[in-house]
């Protein structure tokens, strides 16, 4: 009973330095990133690139500033132009403004990691692709040997119509409910790796989670 009670306090301490020591780690770095963050809106540089590469721009402003400024390596080996030579030209302008500038001239992005700031390709921030199948069988048209409206006798009164027409519920082609997914949940141009098909009445679809969740209610929906 003691050893066991001896384990428990044990393993009680154990949890809770771990438990301080994350909450301390988790403090201390947003502390850091608004020290940082301070010193970039206060530290005011000036500039005159003309023709120089990203990755020269950003050293310099490191180098002068004292604040770590990373390029992405993909961006170093991209042939565009707009990251290979950069005529710039800035007086006493804050550092936060600057680097949102090279950002927006350069199309790319520039984010917190670690303490660093790095400038990456805006595609290596976009979410993860979910695939998923979904069931479509009782959305599509089924073949009748004789289409047409269902008629019944009608419970009115007599001098009301003798027959009720009883409309079926609306059905799609494959095709009609993929226009209409795209239609619903867009980016498919902004992402390239989203995809859309169906094969044996199930729709295939590469999409981020938002876009499944918003694609669920809208099955649910055409089912009502």
């Amino acid at each position: 009973m003691k050893r066991h009670s001896y384990r428990l306090c044990i393993s009680g301490i154990v949890s809770l330095l771990l438990g301080i020591g994350l909450g301390i780690s988790a403090h201390a770095q947003a502390q850091s990133t608004r020290a940082l963050e301070e010193k970039l809106s206060h530290f005011r540089v000036s500039v005159n690139f003309k023709g120089r590469p990203l990755s020269e721009v950003l050293d310099f402003l490191s180098n002068v500033s004292g604040i770590d400024i990373v390029v992405h390596p993909e961006l170093i080996r991209l042939e565009d132009d707009r990251v290979r030579s950069i005529h710039l030209r800035l007086r006493d302008l804050p550092l936060d403004h600057t680097l949102d500038l090279l950002a927006d001239l350069t199309g790319t992005r520039r984010v917190w990691k670690r303490g660093v700031i790095l400038f990456v390709n805006p595609k290596r921030l976009q979410p993860p692709i979910v695939q998923r199948v979904y069931d479509i069988r009782d959305l599509m048209i089924t073949l009748k040997d004789f289409p047409g409206p269902k008629i019944r006798l009608s419970d009115e009164q007599p001098t009301s119509h003798l027959f009720h027409l009883e409309d079926e519920p609306e059905k799609w082609t494959p095709q009609s409910l993929i226009d209409i997914v795209r239609q619903h949940l867009g980016g498919w141009e902004e992402d390239r790796r989203t995809r859309i098909g169906q094969i044996g009445g199930h729709l295939l679809v590469r999409h981020h989670a938002d876009a499944h969740q918003r694609l669920e209610v809208l099955l649910q929906s055409l089912r009502r």
